[in-house]
């Protein structure tokens, strides 16, 4: 019984391994490198723009130079509680 098991593990792995050759052959599948650089250009864009937003917002008169410095730490701590999730 357990080589008609490793029999059928055998033949499910073949058939898994034959539809990873058939989508990267369809250019279905990406390189993990490529996913990974992606996205830490995403989270460099974010990063920037998280930061910019107090002096954006002291530009716009949403704040006053009173709050720029609590509303800068604000989306500081916003990008560290990200950097923890």
């Amino acid at each position: 019984m357990a080589s008609g098991a490793a029999a059928g593990s055998g033949r499910r792995v073949q058939r898994i391994k034959v539809e990873i050759e058939n989508e990267a052959r369809r250019g279905e599948l990406l390189e993990a490198s490529a996913v990974e650089r992606e996205w830490a250009t995403i989270a460099t864009a974010t990063k920037r723009a998280v930061l910019s937003l107090p002096g954006r917002l002291l530009q716009l008169g949403v704040i006053g130079v009173d709050k720029l410095g609590v509303t800068t730490e604000a989306c500081a701590d916003a990008l560290r509680h990200l950097g923890r999730a």
